[in-house]
């Protein structure tokens, strides 16, 4: 990797989804939507897309260095935009 800084906050940020045991689903392509972030409870700081705008909102985290993701379900109160 060129360069490694993007790739291992991406990972760190997606240790932090893993550890609270949260339900991920294999998401294997990028999304397409906004980007937000995460503001409060276990997951606060993560950041991914929204592909699907129901209740709950189900937001993609990337690791777009390995071209892979999860998606999990977010409230939609708890996002606000990345960008």
């Amino acid at each position: 990797v060129p360069d490694p800084e993007p790739l291992v906050e991406e990972l760190v940020l997606s240790e932090k989804a893993v550890q609270p045991k949260a339900l991920l689903d294999p998401y294997p392509f990028a999304a397409v939507g906004r980007r937000c972030r995460i503001t409060a409870g276990p997951f606060v700081g993560l950041e991914g897309r929204v592909v699907e705008r129901s209740k709950p909102v189900r937001l993609v985290l990337e690791v777009s260095v390995l071209g892979q993701g999860a998606s999990m379900e977010v409230d939609m109160d708890l996002l606000e935009p990345a960008d």
